[in-house]
């Protein structure tokens, strides 16, 4: 991800190196608005091909750098 967050940090965003983009925006909507919008777990779905995109696998384990 790349952004610009005016007048705060990523980190007092509560923007983190593993966060999910499903995550990414809820840390902002909460940092600029204040919505309480818990953070979901940061899992990574691939569907296998254009004829299956409702048939969703989870990847997470397998990404470089994943800590799950």
């Amino acid at each position: 991800n790349a952004m610009y967050l005016p007048d705060t940090t990523p980190e007092l965003a509560g923007l983190y190196d593993s966060i999910s983009p499903v995550n990414t925006f809820r840390a902002i909507l909460q940092a600029y608005f204040g919505l309480n919008l818990p953070l979901l777990p940061d899992r990574n779905l691939v569907w296998p091909d254009q004829g299956e995109i409702y048939n969703l696998v989870d990847v997470t384990d397998r990404l470089a750098g994943s800590t799950k």
